[in-house]
Parts: C-alpha cells; sequence; structure tokens
C-alpha cells in the first residue's frame, strides 16, 4: 500500500463520525459538569470541575448531577463483578493439557498485574457517557490500556455487517519526546491505521508528512469494543447519557429557578403599620425586608411591628425536583438508595440485602454479559497479536517453555470460558 492510500484511507475513516463526536463533547460536559471541555487538545487549558455550570447569573451553583450519580453506581456494581478467565481442553493430549494450564497461570498474572479489571471498569463508563468503550491492546509494550473513545475510528459500514477490517488510532497534541523523530516542534498529530486485509500497521505524523509501515501478520484488530447496549442501526446507539438529557436539564432548570427565588427573598420580613411611631428608617434592611402596610384597626389597637418568614417559593417546586430525581434513577434501573450506598428501612437481614441486590444485578445482566465478553475479546486479541515465538510466562525449572504459538496451535483444542465470580469464591 502506497504513502497516498494510507492517508487517503486514515482521513476517510475519520470524516464518518463528526456528528457522533459532537454528542461526545455533550455528554462529557453533562457528565463532568464543565462546558468548556475540549475532545481535541490534551492539554490543560480547562480544568475540570473548575469552571462549572453556576458561573453565570442563570445557572445554579448547585450540583445535582444525577447522571454522574447513575454512571459511577452503574461503574460500582460492574467493578464488584469480578472476571477471570477459565481454559479447558476439549480431548486434549498431555502437551494440550500442560499448555492450557499455562495459559490459565498467565492470564491470571497479566490481567491481576496490568489490573485489566479496573482498564474495563473505565471502558464501561465510557460506553454510559459516549455509548462505547474502546480498550487497546499494545503489542509494542505488552499493555492492554483504555484509550478515549473519540480517538479510535472506523467504518460504520462494515460495523453494521459485523466485520471491521480497518481502523484508525488519532493521537492528538502527541508529544515528540516520545518519538524517535528530530524536530524542534513541540507536539504532534499521529495516526496509526492497521488493515488486516493488506496486513499492515502504518504510523502517519501529520506535522512531518511521514509514514511508516510495518507487517501486520495477525488476522485481527488490537481494539476490543465494549457497548452498553448494542446498536439497531449502523455503529452509533444511545447510552445513559442520551436517556438523562431531558431530565437533567429540568433539574438545573428548578435549581435556578429555585436559586433565584431564594436569593430575591429575605429570610425575614417586618411588618409595620404606617402610622405606627416606628422610624421605618432606622430598622436594618440587611436583616430582612421591611413593608408598610394601613392595617385594620381592632379594638386593641395595630400591632407596631410583626416579623413573618413566609416560605421563598412553593413546596411543588421542591416536590417536582425530587420526582425527577427519581425518575432518572428508575429509567436506568438502580434504586436511589443504592446510588447513596443505603439499604432501605427495616430490611436488615443478610438474605433479604442479599436478594434486594440480586434484583437489582438482574437488569444489569445485558451490561455484564458485554462486559464477560469483552474479556474473551481481549484473551483472543492477546494469543493473535504477541509475539508468537515469546514464552507466555517468564523462564522457570518449575514450568516448561511454552510460546505464544504452543497456544495459537491448541486453539482449536480448547475452549476459553469467562463468568464472574463472588467476593470469596475463585469458581465461576
Amino acid at each position: 500500500m502506497t504513502k497516498d492510500k494510507v492517508i487517503r484511507n486514515i482521513l476517510d475513516i475519520e470524516t464518518h463520525q463528526k456528528a457522533w463526536r459532537q454528542k461526545c463533547r455533550r455528554n462529557l460536559v453533562l457528565y463532568e459538569f464543565t462546558p468548556d471541555i475540549d475532545l481535541v487538545s490534551q492539554n490543560d487549558n480547562v480544568s475540570v470541575g473548575f469552571y462549572n455550570n453556576g458561573n453565570a447569573e442563570n445557572t445554579s451553583m448547585i450540583q445535582e448531577n444525577v447522571i454522574r450519580s447513575c454512571i459511577d453506581t452503574l461503574g460500582s456494581k460492574i467493578a464488584s463483578q469480578k472476571v477471570t478467565p477459565f481454559f479447558n481442553t476439549v480431548n486434549g493430549t498431555f502437551r494440550e493439557i500442560q499448555v492450557v494450564k499455562a495459559a490459565q497461570q498467565f492470564f491470571d498474572i497479566l490481567y491481576d498485574e496490568l489490573n485489566v479489571n479496573k482498564t474495563v471498569v473505565q471502558a464501561f463508563v465510557d460506553s454510559c457517557i459516549t455509548d462505547r468503550g474502546i480498550i487497546y491492546v499494545n503489542r509494542d509494550n505488552k499493555n492492554i490500556e483504555r484509550i478515549q473513545p473519540w480517538q479510535f475510528f472506523f467504518d460504520p459500514k462494515e460495523y453494521a455487517y459485523g466485520q471491521l477490517t480497518h481502523c484508525s488510532f488519532k493521537k492528538t497534541d502527541y508529544p515528540t519526546s516520545l518519538l524517535t523523530d528530530k524536530t524542534d516542534l513541540k507536539t504532534v498529530t499521529l495516526h496509526e491505521y492497521w488493515n488486516i486485509k493488506e496486513h499492515i500497521h502504518a504510523t502517519y505524523i501529520e506535522e512531518l508528512n511521514k509514514v511508516t509501515t510495518e507487517k501486520w501478520d495477525a488476522n485481527i484488530l488490537p481494539f476490543a469494543i465494549l457497548r452498553w447496549s448494542n446498536p439497531i442501526k449502523a455503529s452509533s446507539s444511545t447510552c445513559v447519557v442520551d436517556l438523562l438529557f431531558g431530565i437533567q436539564k429540568q433539574i438545573n432548570y428548578l435549581l435556578t429557578q429555585i436559586k433565584s427565588a431564594s436569593r430575591s427573598s429575605f429570610g425575614i420580613k417586618y411588618l409595620t403599620p404606617t402610622d405606627s411611631d416606628i422610624k421605618v428608617n432606622r430598622l436594618n434592611n440587611s436583616n430582612g425586608e421591611v413593608i408598610e402596610y394601613t392595617p385594620q384597626m381592632t379594638t386593641n389597637g395595630a400591632i407596631p411591628v410583626q416579623p413573618i418568614t413566609p416560605a421563598f417559593m412553593d413546596a411543588q417546586w421542591f416536590t417536582a425536583l425530587q420526582q425527577f430525581k427519581q425518575d432518572a434513577y428508575e429509567m436506568v434501573g438502580i434504586s436511589q438508595l443504592s446510588a447513596m450506598s443505603q439499604k432501605p428501612k427495616g430490611l436488615n437481614s443478610g438474605v433479604g440485602l442479599q436478594t434486594m441486590e440480586d434484583i437489582e444485578s438482574d437488569r444489569f445482566e445485558t451490561q455484564l454479559n458485554s462486559v464477560i465478553r469483552v474479556y474473551v475479546d481481549i484473551a483472543k486479541i492477546c494469543m493473535e497479536v504477541f509475539d508468537p515465538l515469546e514464552p507466555i510466562l517468564p523462564s522457570s525449572i518449575y514450568r516448561g517453555h511454552i510460546t505464544w504459538k504452543d497456544i495459537t496451535e491448541a486453539r482449536n483444542l480448547m475452549s476459553i470460558q469467562f463468568s464472574s465470580l463472588d467476593k470469596i469464591s475463585k469458581d465461576p
């Protein structure tokens, strides 16, 4: 493949997801509660959480961010489900049984050392925000990384028909200190491109107009995609932020009105008759609002000064606020008590708490199955992309020398099963 064709293919697939990237920015702004987030720059020109939506007068400083509350709760539920691989042989020989045992040991160590559980949970949170999470199996440094979803590009038409043949990984503001090329630039835009039909892996640096290629022997792309919900059409689907967008906007509006009403109302009001002997100009307006009125005289006479504390807003505003928050949790499928790490009143037995936890977990069975499937995909990608001549475990006198090639050759005679575990048992 020529240099011009590589560049043309990279630029072509990166033009497919402009509308989706705009959705990513909108959803990330809502999740982080920071309006000036930029997806392109990797600098900290805008510090997340420092500039918030409450700086203007027509917004609220109060953060009732039910979007983040729901997503963080979902992430914690997925994180509590530890997933581990189980390798089994299918009528295997002694040699194949030894290979399977080595594979089992290696992936137990690999997933623990690289903290793959944390990486997958981060990708799951990304899928809640942007509808997809991307995990990259880096062959160069033997690492499993979560990458920002808007940095990964593919052809949505290929995705719709179930097979990706090429993809691109765009790194903006990539520091030149990490490159081997000599340049005076501080940062560059780096594109990595994979094509399993042409069997190439290419690197394209825009500012230097340089393309380097190498052979890609694997018949699989080094990326695993985790979804909150499977797309019905093409490659885009709804996510948690999309579901709660309208409710969050309405909550922000109610909080703004509550803020305005509380600021425009004094904590106490003083009612003073107009014909009283009280000098109104001597009352302190900083502690309350002085209201003069013409009283209807009674036999007992008018009260000179009457302090009152009226409500600054009708109670139905606060009722509506609580109802919208409850609706948000119900739409996602979690309880408000679960988001606050509280148990229902009267539920004190361990069996009762476990039953409630099981009922809530059933709601996320589809998402949990997607997470488990990602662990399987990661294992398969590792088998395909890692150097077949390298040993899968460090050398030791207590075990044989088994390489990735041995595992690849035994693939047809083994099955890979992944299952979530409880916090005590290591059995599926």
